[in-house]
């Protein structure tokens, strides 16, 4: 054990695989890093329960991590959770909001299900949110658009279904926002227009019905819109025409 240890960061070369998470940490630990070149199903570990309360940084890449978030709930201290790439399990809870100081969460490519608790919505410092590539369903909350930092909202790959929040508008500091592959329905909100600073956005492999909203027209720093596979009508704007930075386009 080395008490005044504040920062563990491994990186893993392609033969190593994995290792064994230890069971006891340095009270001073601030960062905790590991990172695998390539994920295996063959040899699983659980996020370890021990860490300090004085940790920031949590990352844990492609390293075979199993069951459940509850035990990072602990750890107020909390600006930046990656648990990308891993096989972990179970709901993101109401406890969520414990974690008043997350900067950045991303919990993508994972198996994990359920709805998305409204307590969320209270983590007003996020800037980056990416739960892609999971199990999750329902409605989203309406609360998500009280993260008014936001620069980065990746929901794609799940099964959320419903109409997509008119309130989603109000993220106006986001430059990235995909919800491709669900289950949304009805029409692309108006709103959406508001978001002047995206670069890029993915709706495509939805429901979406209806005619595309005149507003996307706004977003004049866009370079990627995907809108293919859904149900919708009509033709294109003449709006659109204002989306000159636009280098890439799918409405098939």
């Amino acid at each position: 054990r080395l008490p005044n240890l504040v920062k563990v960061s491994i990186q893993l070369t392609q033969k190593e695989d994995k290792i064994s998470l230890p069971e006891k940490y340095s009270p001073k630990l601030q960062t905790f890093i590991i990172k695998s070149l390539r994920t295996s199903s063959d040899k699983t570990v659980a996020i370890p329960s021990a860490l300090p309360l004085n940790l920031n940084e949590l990352k844990i890449l492609r390293h075979g991590l199993t069951g459940n978030i509850d035990v990072i709930y602990r750890l107020v201290n909390l600006r930046h959770i990656d648990f990308q790439n891993n096989m972990l399990e179970g709901v993101i809870s109401n406890n969520i909001s414990k974690l008043s100081n997350l900067v950045h969460l991303e919990l993508d490519t994972n198996k994990m299900s359920g709805k998305i608790p409204s307590s969320l919505g209270l983590l007003t410092k996020l800037t980056v949110l990416n739960l892609q590539n999971n199990h999750f369903s329902v409605i989203l909350p309406q609360q998500l658009d009280n993260m008014l930092d936001l620069k980065q909202l990746d929901l794609a790959m799940n099964k959320f279904n419903g109409t997509m929040p008119q309130s989603f508008g109000a993220l106006t500091s986001l430059s990235r926002l995909t919800v491709n592959n669900n289950m949304f329905s009805g029409k692309i909100p108006s709103s959406l227009g508001l978001l002047t600073k995206l670069e890029l956005l993915k709706l495509d492999n939805n429901q979406f019905s209806g005619i595309l909203p005149k507003t996307i027209g706004n977003l004049i720093n866009l370079k990627c819109l995907s809108l293919n596979d859904n149900k919708i009508n009509g033709t294109m704007p003449y709006e659109y025409s204002a989306l000159t930075s636009l280098t890439y386009l799918n409405l098939e």
